[in-house]
């Protein structure tokens, strides 16, 4: 892996991760009866949703230089999520979890080492070949 996309992967993490905290505590302050001004008092931010749009924003540059094809369309599910209705927070916020914990999972699955099984060829197999080679 070049410097340049281990920059992008890790960079990937960090915004994956923030986005996957503020959805965890959007999900239980919502679910405690907490209004969106007060979770904005709690989490520090100014605006959850404008802060996951902006991290949204920083994570799909990132990932468009080193994702597959499944990574994109996780991403695309994200955005969808992301920009979806807001009027029952808790569902909001559970949804965004569901598909950051996709999209983490497909990432992974593209970066893990890909292992090939080379099965050995069996002594006949072998013997036949020299014997065509020599014939």
């Amino acid at each position: 892996m070049i410097k340049s996309t281990a920059y992008k992967v890790y960079w990937t993490g960090r915004y994956l991760e923030r986005i996957e905290n503020i959805a965890r505590f959007g999900v239980y302050l919502a679910n405690n009866g907490i209004s969106i001004q007060e979770m904005n008092n709690i989490l520090g931010v100014k605006d959850a949703f404008l802060y996951i749009s902006n991290e949204f924003q920083l994570l799909r540059e990132d990932i468009r230089g080193f994702g597959d094809e499944a990574v994109m369309n996780a991403l695309s599910s994200l955005e969808t999520t992301i920009y979806a209705k807001r009027d029952n927070l808790s569902k909001y916020f559970a949804d965004i979890l569901n598909t950051i914990i996709y999209l983490e999972n497909m990432v992974e699955e593209n970066l893990k080492p890909q292992f090939v099984s080379i099965m050995p060829k069996k002594q006949e197999e072998i013997g036949s070949q020299e014997k065509i080679k020599k014939s």
